[in-house]
């Protein structure tokens, strides 16, 4: 190994120390981060196991083949993050606050002890009295499939949607946006005999769309260059609405089946289920709208939490065991 590839080594490990040390502090607490929903006996968003594994400091994440990709994809976010917090400051009047400056600090109760949960929103932009104005979810666009769902179709993540709302309340934020931000240039190709950005020319694009695609001498798109895609969100009668803007564009409310009264619901059902041992099933495979997915969120969970799934636990403490053991 090279002496530059073997200092940044070092100051991988170094990091991952601190940051299991930080997360020991937060043993036996409930995280924002990895929020979800939960309706009429079904979970959605978040797989609820995997919640409750990281609330007893259990790794989850694939820490084997592909893990130094994963890294500099995550420090990718922290990036975005920060060319956010640097535009916003010269821009914005008032307070911007990131992560620890507008920490949320809550307890889910129950009939026994209440349970902590906490997060750290990306931004919180306040007036000079400190008082919140709008809070900002940003996600960096680190695949084509997630480029061609939240710009192209017009469908972001139920579960960053969920994450998002959660901060709202807790935050008491007049008014919240989730915004994925893409930069790299993505081709176009062929999947399953099509291509991935349906095109028949120019023509056939939708107008707020031109401005993100480069074309061939055909008339075919030829690739998507780098965008930011956000959705503002909006409680209408306790289900939240959400509306895609880009660059010069904003779309039509779109109704999500995502309500407030699933995503508390969730926390509470969690709580539920480690104090009972009871095994909570597999999210639902749909989007944030409620069309069935064409895959299942399993098929993307790390080997350590399907192999535990695949000794089929009856109860979550066995299913803990056997992730433990994986």
């Amino acid at each position: 190994m090279s002496f530059t590839l073997e200092l940044l080594k070092q100051g991988r490990e170094a990091l991952q120390q601190q940051h299991q040390s930080l997360e020991t502090q937060k043993l036996y607490t409930l995280r924002i981060g990895n929020s979800g929903m939960y309706s009429e006996g079904k979970w959605y968003g978040q797989c609820p196991r995997r919640v409750i594994a990281r609330y007893y400091g259990i790794q989850t994440e694939d820490t084997s083949g592909h893990r130094d990709s994963k890294f500099l994809m995550f420090d990718g976010g922290y990036t975005n993050e920060d060319s956010w917090v640097q535009l916003l400051t010269k821009a914005w009047r008032g307070n911007v606050l990131r992560e620890t400056e507008c920490e949320v600090n809550t307890y889910i109760q129950s009939a026994e002890a209440p349970v902590p949960l906490s997060g750290r929103p990306d931004i919180l932009l306040t007036d000079k009295l400190n008082q919140p104005v709008v809070g900002f979810e940003l996600k960096q666009v680190s695949s084509i499939w997630t480029a061609r769902s939240v710009l192209v179709q017009g469908v972001p993540k139920l579960s960053h949607l969920c994450q998002a709302l959660n901060y709202q309340i807790l935050l008491k934020a007049p008014a919240y946006e989730l915004w994925y931000t893409a930069r790299t240039k993505y081709p176009n190709f062929k999947f399953f005999g099509k291509l991935l950005f349906e095109t028949e020319g120019e023509t056939a694009v939708p107008a707020h769309l031109l401005q993100h695609c480069e074309f061939n001498d055909k008339g075919s798109i030829k690739a998507l260059h780098p965008f930011m895609s956000g959705y503002k969100m909006e409680l209408v009668d306790g289900k939240l609405v959400v509306t895609q803007m880009t660059r010069d564009f904003v779309g039509e409310p779109q109704p999500t089946i995502i309500t407030l009264e699933g995503i508390q619901d969730f926390w509470g059902e969690i709580v539920k289920c480690i104090k009972s041992d009871r095994l909570p099933e597999a999210p639902e495979s749909v989007d944030v709208f409620g069309n069935r997915l064409s895959y299942k969120s399993c098929d993307y969970c790390d080997a350590a939490c399907q192999a535990a799934c695949q000794a089929d636990p009856k109860e979550l403490g066995d299913w803990l065991t056997h992730l433990n053991r994986a």
